[in-house]
């Protein structure tokens, strides 16, 4: 690899560690203010679970930028590295909608309600960051399947079985759909 590039991509990665980091406080900060004010004793038991889950995912994603950005200052980042970092990127958005949707008992129709599936463009620019196309085409590549495997997860199950969007293609029937 080109020298140019190479301190290009560690600058890169350097940037992004800090913006996980950043990230990971920012979203840290707003579950305080927004959960703050409810004492352990008086949280309903998913709000309890939901704030242990949120904790944890944003604290390990926090570890992650801070790790990456250790070995980028210490210069023991190598280029292969970008590829375990890009797949923990999708793993913990993916991983989070799933808890959330695990503690609420919501199935794949409500993917998109919560506000961790929201953090896909911010990903998707960190992946961008990282000036490798196929870093980027991998990153999308593991974000669509995450994400169409969020949503199949007891897809229809919000309006009962059968009815969603893939309940035509989860019976057993054939022309089940109303079609003929």
């Amino acid at each position: 690899m080109m020298p140019r590039l190479r301190a290009a991509e560690i600058e890169a990665e350097r940037v992004v560690a800090l913006l996980r980091m950043v990230v990971a406080v920012v979203l840290g900060s707003f579950l305080i203010f927004a959960l703050g004010p409810n004492l352990p004793e008086n949280r309903i038991p998913i709000l309890h679970r939901q704030w242990g889950f949120a904790v944890v995912t944003v604290v390990a994603y926090f570890l992650l930028g801070l790790g990456t950005w250790v070995l980028v200052r210490r210069d023991l980042f190598r280029h292969w590295m970008v590829w375990p970092t890009v797949t923990a990127d999708a793993l913990f958005l993916v991983l989070s909608v799933w808890l959330s949707m695990r503690n609420t008992g919501m199935a794949g129709d409500a993917a998109f309600a919560f506000p961790s599936i929201w953090l896909v463009p911010l990903v998707l620019a960190f992946g961008v960051l990282r000036i490798n196309p196929a870093v980027m085409a991998y990153l999308v590549a593991l974000l669509a399947a995450g994400i169409a495997l969020l949503i199949s997860l007891g897809a229809g199950g919000m309006r009962g079985p059968g009815t969603g969007p893939s309940g035509c293609f989860c019976r057993y029937r054939p022309m089940s759909c109303g079609w003929g």
